[in-house]
């Protein structure tokens, strides 16, 4: 979870790709629901492409079985910062498990 939040973070599609599996469906609360990899790229592209961080804080993770969650702040390089808290289902408990669902909370905030 650590490494896959980081390669979105610095706009590493190709990384994140690696993460992910094929039928993944990510679910941003209030905003947008998207089914596969190319559905989610093609949401967040922009965002991915204009709003890469400046500073990814990543205050938990926390593992069980199949689910994780991880918690914590991003600011963008226009300034902007972010609180999330995503909840992940992965394909398998192993390490090398695909996510397979992504829940994710983003709290646009003023400040750390």
């Amino acid at each position: 979870m650590r490494e896959f939040q980081i390669a979105l973070a610095k706009g590493d599609v190709p990384r994140a790709l690696a993460y992910m599996a094929d039928d993944i469906v990510c679910d941003v609360i209030g905003h947008k629901r998207t089914k596969g990899k190319d559905a989610y790229f093609a949401a967040f592209a922009d965002a991915l492409k204009t709003n890469k961080a400046k500073e990814l804080v990543i205050e938990n993770i926390i593992t069980h079985g199949s689910t994780g969650a991880v918690n914590g702040c991003l600011t963008t390089a226009n300034g902007t910062v972010h609180a999330f808290y995503d909840i992940y289902i992965f394909s398998g408990a192993s390490a090398k498990a695909k996510i397979k669902e992504v829940k994710e909370y983003d709290i646009e905030i003023e400040h750390l």
